[in-house]
């Protein structure tokens, strides 16, 4: 696949975009924890949580339910397996969920209803928008959620279980937000020439549901372009030395401290 942007509205783009072979930043940011880390990049199991996020990520790109259907409860006897796998294969393709996931998707639509920022964003965006370009000297490839058609604007999706600010900045911290919005950015730029204004739409999974458009502050970029130029730097050394070293690389051991804020407890 050559630069650029590319559709991924149905199963088989965006198989074909996945199939790439191409640094993503998912991948990327694990060389800050150790480059034999991202080495033996693990694959993550999908948990209760992250379904949840992926539901309502889901619809948010959607717009719609009609893809949803509740799972019935099945019980743990041979055939009631056998009558599970069954129904799955028969469902196969739609969004499966249990009938509290459906609650909270639909307490969440309801909330983008009653936000008209939210909703006007979703309305004039392209959704799924996967991209390629060179940043560094290598290949690279992101999937952006939301691309607006009225300006240089792209957003993303996140899904939190936080209800402030101050908590959600600290999410933003532990699942690497600055790397991979400013990963993104660059993939704009060198594909449009452009640099996009970038958001974060914010939904709760815990009553009230609630949604919020975030604008990261400019501080907030330039630390995820650091990072990202930080960890292409190590790739790239380690790639010249053919080596993959692990968090450990003086034989007599490392030294640990507290983080700031427990000194101010």
């Amino acid at each position: 696949m050559e630069q650029g942007f590319f559709d991924t509205s149905n199963e088989l783009k965006k198989q074909t975009y996945y199939a790439e072979p191409a640094q993503n930043q998912s991948r990327l940011k694990t060389i800050l924890i150790s480059p034999k880390f991202y080495d033996e990049y693990p694959v993550k199991k999908a948990t209760k949580a992250m379904s949840l996020g992926t539901l309502i990520h889901s619809y948010l790109e959607s717009g719609t339910l009609d893809n949803f259907i509740i799972m019935p409860k099945f019980r743990r006897t041979k055939e009631a397996l056998e009558e599970k796998a069954a129904w799955l294969e028969q469902h196969a393709g739609k969004m499966v969920c249990t009938e509290d996931q459906m609650e909270a998707v639909q307490c969440a639509a309801a909330s983008v209803e009653r936000n008209g920022i939210i909703k006007q964003l979703l309305s004039i965006s392209e959704k799924e928008v996967g991209c390629i370009a060179d940043l560094f000297g290598h290949k690279c490839k992101g999937m952006l959620d939301l691309v607006s058609t009225h300006g240089n604007l792209i957003a993303d999706i996140k899904t939190t279980r936080r209800h402030t600010t101050y908590d959600f900045s600290r999410d933003c911290v532990e699942y690497g937000t600055p790397f991979q919005l400013a990963f993104y950015r660059m993939l704009y730029h060198s594909i449009t020439g452009n640099w996009p204004k970038v958001a974060i739409v914010v939904v709760e999974t815990l009553p009230p549901y609630d949604l919020t458009l975030y604008w990261p502050s400019y501080s907030f970029i330039e630390f995820g372009n650091e990072r990202v130029e930080q960890a292409f730097k190590i790739l790239d050394q380690c790639l010249e030395n053919g080596h993959f070293p692990g968090k450990q690389t003086d034989i007599g051991g490392m030294p640990l401290d507290l983080p700031y804020w427990a000194y101010n407890r």
